[in-house]
Parts: structure tokens; sequence; C-alpha cells
């Protein structure tokens, strides 16, 4: 997001620019912050890191050969049996951030699925998710649940 001169036509006193990064689990708020000052091309551009609230370190990566995640793939596999299970990133923010206090694995998973169009509307005008995956998505918890309770 780019902010300066209010008109076309005039000169700003002084511009901002607010980037979002996702920043990828080996990294960090202050290797990022390193980066973007190695590559800055001018020494009088400030980099100064800013959240308001949802600046947070990477979340640590969870492991594959826990219970827990042998359940979410088991469960997966049970809904969508034709989809092939592996580990990946989120990247997009998520309240599981706020778990990471809590357990040592905090899984991230969206069951929907996405196309081209549908990633395109995330955040934006007419953002929505098919029905079918709405089902789909209910079902899915449904059985991760009985999953978890038969130990």
């Amino acid at each position: 997001m780019f902010s300066g001169s209010p008109q076309d036509n005039v000169l700003p006193k002084r511009a901002k620019a607010a980037i979002n990064f996702r920043i990828h689990p080996r990294d960090s708020i202050a290797s990022v912050v390193e980066h973007v000052k190695a590559h800055r091309g001018d020494e009088r551009v400030e980099v100064i890191p800013e959240g308001k609230g949802f600046a947070s370190e990477p979340s640590p990566v969870s492991s594959t050969d826990s219970r827990a995640y042998r359940m979410i793939a088991t469960s997966i596999r049970q809904v969508w049996p034709q989809v092939v299970v592996g580990p990946s990133l989120m990247v997009g923010a998520t309240d599981s951030r706020h778990f990471v206090q809590l357990s040592r694995d905090v899984y991230r998973f969206s069951a929907i699925t996405l196309t081209d169009k549908d990633t395109s509307r995330i955040h934006g005008v007419d953002e929505r998710i098919p029905v079918k995956d709405y089902e789909a998505s209910v079902v899915y918890f449904g059985q991760l649940i009985r999953n978890l309770g038969a130990r």
C-alpha cells in the first residue's frame, strides 16, 4: 500500500509504503527487516516494522509424525479419497499463532477447494466459497471429531 501526494501533479513531502510480508519459518521479522534494508537502494528510506497487533514471528513447523497429524490426514482421505495428503505452508495469518504457546504442534488446514478464481477474490470483491465446499468442510470436521474420539 503506497501513499504520498494528494494529487498526481504535486510532489509529496513524504511518501510511505506498507508491505505485508508472509515470513517463511526459517526467517524472522528481524531477518526480513535486514533484507529490506540491504536492498532498499537509498539510505534515506527508513524501514520500520509495524504490525498494529498483527506482526508476529512465523509459527514453528508442526510434526508430521504425531497422532494429531495422522488423524487429520486420515480424515482428509476419508472425505476426499482422491486427494494426496502432505504438509505445506498456509500463507495467510490465522488465529493459530495464538496457540503456539499451548501446544508443540498447531495444524492449519483449510477444508475447501480453491481455484484461481477463488484465490483472486480472497479479501476482495465477491469473496465466497461454493456451498458444496462449505458442506464438505462440515463433513470433514465431523469426521475428524469422530476419528479423534475413537482413539
